[in-house]
């Protein structure tokens, strides 16, 4: 029993020891929680566009009517032969178309006579002859061909490479038959006549304008 014994001392070591103790720290405090954000008061919607009216189709124009259909001739009668109608006159020519147009011979004879015996003219075995320019003397001596390719003839006319003849009166003969005088009437290879001042008379003598 002795050793179970305790002094006052003894028993009030471990209590003293606990009193001496510093307390556990305290718990520690929640952190403050943020203030919520206020949330965004809502946009307001836009109120509805109200529909537009449909425009109005404008009314169908009336159909146009159809031209009226002109008349019908009336049928012949039978046994009646319908006479067509009739010609009209022909009013009279106050011209008549000229005559051909006759050779001219007033030319200078001596002025052909020493183109075809010129200095320098030589005669080719043909029979033509060949002046110092080039140009040619026919045989028959009745044209000189020049070397652009005029002919000159003795009876005064000048024939072109195009075909056209000029007489020394002034007339030209086309190739396609057509005859111009010089105050410029012109006979057409129709036989028809055109006067200067605008006439027409057909190959028959009758006035067509």
């Amino acid at each position: 029993m002795k050793g179970f014994i305790f002094t006052q001392a003894q028993k009030q070591g471990p209590a003293r020891k606990m009193m001496a103790a510093k307390p556990p720290a305290p718990k520690p405090k929640p952190a403050p929680k943020p203030a919520p954000t206020p949330k965004p008061a809502p946009t307001p919607k836009p109120a509805p566009k109200p529909a537009p009216k449909p425009t109005p189709k404008p009314a169908p124009k009336p159909a146009p009517k159809p031209a009226p259909k002109p008349a019908p001739k009336p049928a012949p009668k039978p046994g009646l032969t319908p006479k067509p109608a009739p010609k009209p006159a022909p009013r009279p020519s106050p011209r008549q178309p000229l005559p051909w147009p006759t050779f001219n011979i007033t030319i200078d004879p001596l002025g052909w006579y020493n183109l075809l015996t010129a200095p320098g003219l030589i005669r080719n075995a043909d029979g033509r002859g060949q002046l110092p320019d080039g140009s040619l003397i026919s045989e028959d001596e009745q044209s000189v061909t020049r070397p652009d390719g005029i002919v000159q003839y003795a009876d005064g006319r000048i024939g072109y490479p195009d075909g056209r003849i000029e007489w020394p009166d002034g007339t030209v003969e086309y190739l396609d038959g057509r005859i111009v005088w010089a105050d410029g009437t012109e006979l057409r290879a129709d036989g028809s006549t055109v006067y200067p001042d605008g006439v027409i008379i057909d190959a028959d003598g009758v006035q067509i304008n």
